[in-house]
């Protein structure tokens, strides 16, 4: 059993059972829309109403995991071989011209081969940038040279080369380099070689997993509307997946009632002035405004759009955010991101008519922990922080806003089936991560729990917070705690469950031993009550 922590310390009367506040910007004034505030209610006559989930942002949260293969693959593949002559030169080696096209025009974004002669590279070319290029490679006479793919970027088929000889005779060539192989974790590889059964609910009976209770509206980037169960192949493309496979998987579990996912994400979009939240000031971005639309419209038809669930009522139950990459084009988008996502935070709640609504913030994390530059390093150090310091305030929100550190997920091109950074290299692990991870964050925003205030980590050792110490023991399955001010009479150790029950409590001494083995897998928040106050640790048992 894997134990992870996270600690927080808020005081009891205020955060865990108090009023929640909202920003404080009051009501948008932007008639133009139309008012969707209804479009949060529910039948009266319903019993099982469906939980409608918004998920919005731009390419990333349409999905951009492959699921069968990848460019990586190649690498290693011998892609043309010759022997080169030197005859009638009298040299031992001459000189050969690599001939390098691009039909785009932007370089060959990564792809690199190399020449290999007796099993030594000898040179290794790429096209940095624009349509053509050449590089000179001397090889030695009657030695077999292999062609061989040393790096797979991206955009592949744009892609050609010629070798010609000192004689300006072609020897070797490529029409179009492929981007199609087995490649490390796409999502074949992924459940192909699960050795700790994480995926195992992706396939049932050696086929992908349709869900018979969450349902998905998505306008991909195709152009197809798919009003379907939640399944593979509904990312940004059908060979694609994206966060709302296994966020629809945990939010599945957790609720009986049928579950509706409507995605309202496009590619290449800023929150600056695509999603540009009325209440921000200017003009309001047009897609904060069609993504009203689409939930409206889909909410109120759901007979219709939705045949199979009959007649039921709905409620909406949270929002989630995933964009950030095109903010980064501009200075004072970058400037203004976290005031922005305050606004759109307040503004998607009144228009969606619950000022408390469940919101989860995943930040944009391409590049993960590693120092970037350009784009990607203001990704790192402007709009991810912004992003976290807003879903971070658990002051203001007191447990209703969650955050999601998706660099935490990122896995480098070697790893991945592309090198495509800005949608973290199409790893399929890392979307089912990052989906996974924004479920169980709307779980705790849901049950007003989605603090995130000192964050650590806790795996077979332990790390400290100042106040409560865990000391994870995964062989025993026990999770012993350290409290050194909890030696009052008042002192109280809890363990809820994400629907707020407690499934543990007794008193606390200074240390505690807490058999944990009949607790099923998932998220739990352990509490220590001492006078008023509380500390907090959320812990996962996987």
């Amino acid at each position: 059993m894997r134990f992870l922590c996270t600690a927080a310390l808020v005081l009891m009367s205020s955060l865990l059972f108090g009023q929640v506040q909202t920003v404080p910007w009051g009501e948008p004034d932007h008639p133009e829309k139309g008012d969707h505030s209804e479009s949060s209610g529910k039948a009266e006559s319903a019993s099982n109403p469906v939980r409608v989930f918004v998920l919005a942002g731009q390419s990333n949260m349409q999905g951009q995991g492959k699921i069968y293969d990848g460019a990586t693959g190649a690498i290693g593949l011998v892609v043309d071989s010759f022997v080169p002559s030197c005859a009638g030169l009298g040299t031992e080696t001459c000189e050969f011209t690599f001939n390098m096209m691009d039909g785009y025009g932007d370089g060959w974004n990564g792809w690199t081969y190399d020449f290999v002669q007796n099993g030594v590279v000898v040179a290794s070319e790429t096209l940095p940038n624009g349509t053509e290029g050449t590089a000179v490679v001397t090889l030695e006479d009657g030695v077999q040279c292999d062609v061989i793919v040393s790096f797979a970027g991206a955009y592949g088929p744009e892609i050609s080369w010629t070798v010609t000889d000192p004689f300006g005779s072609v020897v070797a060539s490529m029409d179009t380099q492929g981007e199609n192989y087995p490649s490390p974790n796409t999502l074949l590889d992924v459940v192909e070689n699960d050795q700790d059964e994480q995926w195992t609910m992706l396939q049932t009976n050696g086929e992908w997993t349709i869900l018979d209770n969450a349902y998905l509206y998505f306008q991909n980037g195709q152009g197809t509307t798919i009003k379907d169960h939640v399944t593979i192949g509904q990312g940004a493309y059908p060979h694609l997946i994206g966060p709302e496979l296994m966020f629809a998987h945990q939010l599945d579990e957790y609720y009986d009632d049928p579950v509706l996912i409507i995605k309202t994400a496009w590619g290449g979009l800023s929150l600056g002035e695509d999603f540009r939240p009325p209440s921000a000031g200017g003009t309001t971005g047009p897609y904060y405004t069609e993504m009203l639309d689409i939930v409206a419209n889909v909410t109120e038809n759901l007979a219709t759009e939705f045949p199979e669930l009959g007649a039921v009522g709905f409620e909406i139950m949270g929002f989630a955010w995933f964009q950030g990459w095109n903010d980064a084009g501009s200075q004072d988008f970058l400037d203004e991101y976290e005031s922005n996502l305050y606004h759109l935070v307040n503004d998607v709640r009144n228009d969606l008519g619950n000022p408390n609504l469940p919101v989860v913030v995943a930040s944009a994390g391409q590049g993960g922990y590693e120092i970037q530059w350009g784009w990607t390093q203001d990704i790192q150090e402007i709009v991810a922080v912004a992003q976290e310091n807003v879903a971070c305030n658990d002051t203001l929100y007191g447990g209703t806003v969650g955050f999601v550190d998706s660099k935490q997920y990122y896995l480098g091109a070697l790893d991945s089936p592309d090198d495509a950074g800005y949608h973290y290299n199409n790893n399929a692990l890392t979307f089912l991560n990052i989906g996974k991870a924004i479920g169980d964050e709307m779980i705790l925003a849901i049950n007003d729990m989605a603090y995130c205030d000192g964050f650590v980590s806790v795996s077979d050792d332990h790390q400290p917070s100042s106040e409560l110490t865990l000391f994870p023991n995964p062989a025993s399955s026990t999770l012993s705690m350290v409290c050194a001010t909890c030696t009052g009479l008042n002192a109280v150790i809890r363990m809820y469950d994400l629907e707020g029950r407690v499934v543990a409590e007794r008193p606390l001494g200074p240390t505690l031993q807490m058999d944990v083995s009949s607790l099923s897998r998932g998220l739990y928040v352990v509490e220590v009550t001492l006078d008023g106050q509380t500390v907090r640790q959320r812990v996962v048992l996987d």
